[in-house]
C-alpha cells in the first residue's frame, strides 16, 4: 500500500497567487486564492493543517523565487520543486468551467469564447499539480 500525502501547489503572481492542496491521488483538498504578500501565512496555515504534506511545487513563471524565498522562511527544509506553467491558464479555464458549467442563454455560447467571471488563479495551481504528479507517476 502506497503512502498518503498532499503536496502544496503555488501559482505565483505578482499581486496574487492560486494554491491547491492535492492528494497523491489527485483529489483536491483545499484550493484558492491569496495575495502575495500573504504567502507567508498560507505556508504557516497549510504546514499545520496537513501533516503529511510531502513537496511544494511551484510554477516556475512570475514570481516563483520570491515565492521560494517567503516559503523557506516558514519550512527551512521545505523540498520545494518546479514544473511547468505553459499554458496553465487554458487548462484552467476549462476546469473552471467542468467545476461551474454555464447556465441560461450563456450554455449555448461556446466555451472557447467564454472567460471565467473570476479570478481563475486556484485552477492553474490544480493543473500545475496533476502535471507535477503525472510526470512524478511516470517516472517511477
Amino acid at each position: 500500500m502506497s503512502e498518503t500525502f498532499s503536496i502544496l501547489v503555488i501559482d505565483p503572481g505578482r499581486a496574487k497567487c492560486g494554491f491547491a492542496v492535492l492528494g497523491n491521488d489527485t483529489s483536491v483538498l483545499e484550493k484558492g486564492i491569496v495575495e502575495t504578500n500573504q504567502v507567508g501565512v498560507l505556508i504557516e496555515r497549510i504546514s499545520k493543517n496537513y501533516p503529511t504534506l510531502g513537496s511544494i511545487i511551484l510554477g516556475e513563471g512570475t514570481n516563483s523565487k520570491m515565492i521560494e524565498k517567503e516559503i523557506k522562511k516558514q519550512i527551512k527544509e521545505a523540498k520545494i520543486r518546479y514544473e511547468e506553467e505553459k499554458n496553465s491558464t487554458l487548462e484552467a479555464r476549462k476546469l473552471y468551467f467542468i467545476d461551474n458549467p454555464p447556465s441560461g442563454i450563456w450554455k449555448y455560447i461556446p466555451l472557447g469564447l467564454q472567460h471565467p467571471p473570476v479570478p481563475i488563479d486556484d485552477y492553474a495551481a490544480i493543473v500545475i499539480g496533476m502535471r507535477y504528479l503525472a510526470r512524478v507517476s511516470k517516472e517511477q
